[in-house]
């Protein structure tokens, strides 16, 4: 009994260290290339993360999901591709968005 338990501690380690692999964190300032919706993204700490634009900056929460980072305000969600740069790509009307 004792081997089982102790196999079932040591596979529930390991899946919760590989799974808190997928995820991550941001931080930095990441500021709107051209034609960009938002004037910047600044990831502050934990899951927190300030968006910018039109004189106007608002709390929002985020989470990372492989290279996808989700974007969560007011029962809104905007999803972002980490690209090969390293910058954030929201789509054409959203835009790019790369660390300062």
């Amino acid at each position: 009994m004792k081997i089982k338990s102790l196999l079932s501690i040591t596979v529930l380690s390991f899946t919760l260290a590989l799974l808190s692999g997928c995820g991550g964190s941001m931080s930095g300032t990441y500021e709107a290339q051209s034609n960009a919706f938002f004037d910047k993204l600044n990831f502050v700490s934990g899951d927190k993360v300030e968006v910018t634009g039109y004189g106007n900056t608002k709390e929002a929460t985020y989470r990372k999901e492989g290279n996808k980072v989700v974007i969560s305000a007011s029962g809104e969600n905007q999803v972002f591709t980490l690209d090969e740069n390293g910058c954030l790509n929201g789509g054409p009307q959203i835009g790019v968005y790369c660390k300062k």
